[in-house]
């Protein structure tokens, strides 16, 4: 029957929310779909639990947050052929770890349900500064530690420059851009990552008209 070869069911590969509820569920669902599961920790097993990152959610469709909330609430949620995904009796609820820009506002009764952590960077330089460079020593274990303080440096003294201004300053994400380009560019020069973090400096952290050359 053509109709039961080219049912939905056949091929809808599971997302991150159908393998964290019912793993087993998941993997059956994507072995019918021509799907893969998930790379997964080494000894690891679904009756230890998962975690879900849902990465800037105010970028989502508005629906996403009400239907997220309904899923983890119920325990479920309905597939497009009619058949309820149910979280396995014998797992572990999964962590969810949402993060927002705060670009729009989130429901009221979404934000409710979560326990929040407004991140902000320090506000004393030095501070600043540290915290750049254990973010830099998480991410590229093989930068020397004056690569990282170097490049911490600059884009602490650009933030100063671009907050009187009014404008969204680099942070997290433009220094570890800065330093994954001058790793992929100079990675055993010292001499030429010194050089190499001024010739990208503009161009990874001066991004508003005026700031280049200074």
């Amino acid at each position: 029957d053509v109709r039961t070869h080219l049912a939905e069911k056949n091929f809808t590969v599971p997302g991150p929310l159908w393998w964290v509820f019912n793993w087993q569920s998941a993997f059956e669902q994507a072995r019918r779909a021509g799907g893969l599961p998930p790379l997964a920790p080494e000894g690891w097993s679904p009756g230890d639990g998962a975690v879900l990152l849902v990465d800037e959610i105010d970028k989502a469709d508005p629906a996403v947050p009400n239907g997220l909330l309904e899923a983890l609430g119920q325990g479920q949620f309905p597939t497009p052929w009619g058949e309820a995904v149910a979280a396995a009796a014998d797992g572990m609820a999964p962590l969810v770890i949402i993060t927002t820009n705060e670009e729009r506002s989130l429901p009221d009764a979404f934000v409710r349900r979560c326990l929040v952590l407004q991140y902000r960077w320090p506000g004393q330089k030095e501070e600043l500064k540290a915290a750049f460079v254990a973010r830099g020593q998480a991410h590229f274990p093989e930068a020397s530690k004056d690569l990282l303080e170097n490049a911490a440096a600059m884009v602490a003294e650009d933030r100063e420059v671009v907050e009187a201004r009014g404008l969204c300053p680099p942070g997290g994400a433009e220094y570890l851009d800065l330093v994954r380009a001058v790793l992929a560019q100079w990675p055993k020069s010292p001499e030429q990552q010194k050089k190499g973090l001024e010739r990208i400096r503009s161009f990874a952290l001066r991004k508003h008209p005026g700031e280049r050359g200074g």
